[in-house]
């Protein structure tokens, strides 16, 4: 009986989500039903919570996020690297967990082991200088927040707000809020058209390197061809020789490529 009903008592492995009937579903569906309409009213708090502070009034970039919400819904299991970014210092170990289809898990007291990566990352930070970006960095979205309600002795009526906000996120709200992602056209939109903002030309700005400030300065002789020798003097003070031409081999190459 155990041979011939096997595969109902063992799986040959596991994934977020699979039509596999040897593979076990991790994903067992929605926690809230999806309705027939949309009560957009009961979802108004939290929109606007999203665009007039997240997205700190931008149009394009609280469409941008909404749809990349919508596109997360409607592609679950999937992982979208195009939305993340990561520190230089740990580019490797980050791109690993932004852009492989599998990621090495390191539990405490517990083998090591491989698993299917469905992760889509967003970072909130408060640092002036979080990431460091090249200059032709096209693949991340950057946006300041706005402070519009905050909880404080001046601003003691926001705390009402706030109270409101939180009381709004019903079973009503959720069923609602699920419908919309579900059924939000998103047809027309492209992940990788992303929005260019101030803060991220900002952190474009300082996360030039002393080879990149010496370009720019010099764009004109470097765009129409110069000798070595004059290339040699466009060499930042504090550099040796020998690590700017081989820094300058080493952008030239990426930049050909």
């Amino acid at each position: 009986i155990f041979k011939k009903y096997a595969s109902k008592f063992a799986k040959k492995g596991c994934k977020f989500i699979s039509e596999d009937p040897k593979i076990l579903t991790v994903f067992q569906g929605y926690k809230y039903k999806k309705l027939d309409t949309i009560d957009y009213e009961c979802l108004q708090m939290y929109f606007n919570l999203i665009k007039e502070t997240i997205a700190a009034g931008d149009e394009r970039v609280y469409e941008y996020i909404l749809n990349w919400i919508v596109l997360l819904m409607q592609n679950l299991g999937k992982n979208l690297e195009q939305q993340s970014y990561f520190k230089k210092g740990v580019a490797t170990v980050m791109k690993s967990i932004i852009s492989d289809l599998t990621i090495r898990i390191n539990e405490k007291n517990q083998p090591r082991r491989t698993a299917e990566n469905v992760m889509n990352i967003i970072y909130v930070t408060n640092a002036e200088i979080p990431v460091q970006f090249d200059t032709d960095d096209r693949r991340h979205l950057v946006f300041a927040c706005k402070t519009v309600h905050q909880v404080s002795e001046e601003y003691k009526e926001d705390i009402e707000y706030f109270n409101e906000l939180s009381q709004s996120y019903t079973q009503e709200f959720y069923e609602n809020l699920m419908t919309f992602l579900l059924e939000r056209d998103i047809s027309q939109f492209n992940p990788t058209l992303v929005p260019t903002t101030d803060a991220k030309k900002q952190l474009i700005n300082v996360s030039r390197s002393p080879l990149g400030d010496a370009i720019i300065e010099y764009y004109k002789q470097f765009k129409y061809g110069i000798p070595v020798a004059l290339a040699n003097q466009c060499k930042p003070q504090n550099w040796q020789l020998k690590t700017y031409k081989n820094a300058m081999i080493h952008m030239c190459t990426e930049q050909s490529q």
